[in-house]
């Protein structure tokens, strides 16, 4: 959980959670000091007990800020709150979105990268894989190859990157038909195209191309959003926010922002 403080002094930032409060855990605690104009984090884990039946759980969380300097006075610091609503299952969901792919040229027996960019929307973690054909102007097949991605934690967005060698390549235009599949169910597929040059621009000519490069992401339908996690043993399950872009509580709370609500799905252990 990311606080940020938007005022021109110090505070404590103390965090109240009105029920469920066994299940949360914070480091370094309820409260934190917050520098001014500045911002802090809390690490927050959630730990449900083992005999937790599924369904859904709610509780309002409160983030309230007092002076962190006593002698200044009580004052009046706004605070922001949300309810954050946790569902508890013991189904797997495998889940993932393509926003892009993207590539850039390469000079002679240099390496092309394609750069993909995959949100895991499941709450296991998920391994992506390419296809990609590369091909000449004219439609020439000459070569193709597979790239089986890292696994991507539950809820996470990461670029992956799949590399080509041009090795024994001619100078020229190409284009590649990339195909983004998980589970072998097909996410995404794009044809891009790139050159191989026998020296890649200076930096001051490359910026209109890379600028071109950097296509605006698709829009996706929106949804309701349920970040998760995996179980842990002996039938528990934790979700560390620190490193799933605190899923249950809002990354990025500004103080004085208002009521917002926050979604998290966990996986019980079979």
């Amino acid at each position: 959980m990311k606080i940020d403080n938007t005022g021109d002094g110090d505070i404590i930032a103390v965090i109240e959670i009105m029920n469920l409060t066994d299940w949360f855990i914070l480091e370094p605690g309820t409260e934190v000091k917050v520098p001014a104009k500045g911002s802090s984090k809390v690490k927050t884990t959630i730990d449900i007990p083992e005999d937790t039946p599924n369904g859904g759980y709610e509780t309002m969380i409160y983030v309230k800020g007092k002076p962190a300097d006593t002698t200044e006075g009580m004052g009046l610091i706004p605070g922001a709150g949300f309810k954050a609503k946790i569902t508890v299952t013991d189904q797997e969901i495998i889940e993932g979105y393509v926003d892009n792919i993207l590539t850039r040229d390469t000079t002679l027996n240099g390496k092309v990268n394609f750069i993909i960019g995959f949100l895991n929307k499941g709450n296991v973690e998920a391994s992506p894989n390419a296809k990609i054909a590369i091909k000449t102007e004219t439609d020439e097949l000459i070569g193709s190859f597979e790239k089986q991605f890292k696994a991507v934690k539950a809820w996470a967005s990461e670029s992956l990157i799949a590399e080509y060698d041009t090795k024994g390549k001619a100078l020229g235009k190409y284009k590649a038909d990339v195909q983004v599949y998980l589970n072998n169910e097909l996410l995404e597929e794009k044809t891009v195209y790139f050159k191989i040059l026998e020296e890649l621009p200076s930096a001051i000519e490359e910026e209109p191309k890379e600028a071109a490069l950097k296509e605006e992401p698709k829009q996706e339908p929106q949804k309701e959003i349920k970040p998760a996690t995996t179980a842990t043993a002996k039938g528990k399950t934790k979700i560390n926010a620190g490193l799933v872009l605190a899923t249950v509580l809002i990354l990025g709370i500004g103080i004085g922002l208002g009521v917002g609500v926050a979604n998290a799905v966990f996986k019980r252990k079979k």
